[in-house]
This record gives C-alpha cells, structure tokens and sequence, in this order.
C-alpha cells in the first residue's frame, strides 16, 4: 500500500459510483483525488453511449 491510499472502513460494494457521461471531462481528478485507487481510465463503451 502507497503512502496515497488508505484502507476502506466499508465492506465491498457497500458505495457504487456513478459516472455521468454527460458531465465526465475525462481529465482524470477522480483518479487523483480517490484514496481507494478505484476509478480507471477508457474509452466508452457503445453500449455506454446510448
């Protein structure tokens, strides 16, 4: 474990996040600013798209 991340006090899948498409720059802040290391980078999906 880094110096950056810090152990969850909540058991798995007790927090979901959501991403709103509509609102993400895809500029990465989550990825920086989250002490779980739980957010990741990529395109979207088609799927994802509609």
């Amino acid at each position: 474990m880094t110096k950056t991340q810090t152990v969850c006090k909540h058991e798995a899948g007790r927090f979901t996040p959501v991403v709103d498409f509509k609102r993400c720059e895809g500029k990465a802040d989550c990825i920086r600013v989250c002490p779980y290391q739980v957010f990741e980078l990529q395109p979207i999906k088609s799927e994802d798209r509609s």
